[in-house]
């Protein structure tokens, strides 16, 4: 099985994942008194369980499991539909499985939840360049260059930027 941490080699194409830095603090022993298992928390769920849901995601896709993957990036999107990072690694995983078009409408959710999110624009604006479609390709390279702040990577977008133009 292939790893994740670049999905595809397609020409012209440097897929950025996430990382994620979650630090996973265990659930407490409960009490040796308490004899009576504890009821369900009323609260609705928090982004600490989308966030596993999405580390989850990114093990099972790092595993080629791409379609339990996108039901753990789904669940996370779910729990969490502020979670930026579901939606890009769901757009990523479905980027692997060839649905091209399900990967765009993940990269333009993860923008509209974080208009910062360079990494997104940059995987869009190359997805966009392997379509042809030069005029979205250059506008997402630009605006990744504009708020990246990896030099490597700003020189990869401006030698893809030199071909398209």
């Amino acid at each position: 099985m292939r790893k994740l941490p670049i999905l595809c080699s397609v020409s012209m194409l440097l897929l950025l994942p996430v990382v994620s830095t979650l630090g996973c603090k265990p659930q407490a022993e409960p009490s040796p008194a308490i004899t009576e298992p504890e009821t369900e928390p009323t609260s609705p769920p928090t982004a600490e369980t989308a966030e596993q849901h999405n580390t989850r995601g990114i093990a099972l896709a790092e595993e080629g499991e791409h379609e339990h993957a996108i039901a753990e990036f789904s669940k996370a999107i779910e729990v969490d539909p502020k979670l930026a990072k579901a939606h890009y690694n769901r757009g990523l995983t479905y980027f692997e499985k060839g649905e091209f078009d399900k990967a765009i409408a993940d990269f333009n959710e993860a923008i509209e939840v974080d208009p910062k999110f360079a990494k997104a624009y940059y995987n869009r604006g190359t997805l966009h360049a392997a379509r042809g479609e030069v005029a979205k390709a250059v506008s997402d390279l630009e605006k990744f260059i504009e708020l990246s702040d990896d030099p490597a990577l700003v020189q990869a977008a401006e030698r893809l930027l030199d071909k398209l133009r």
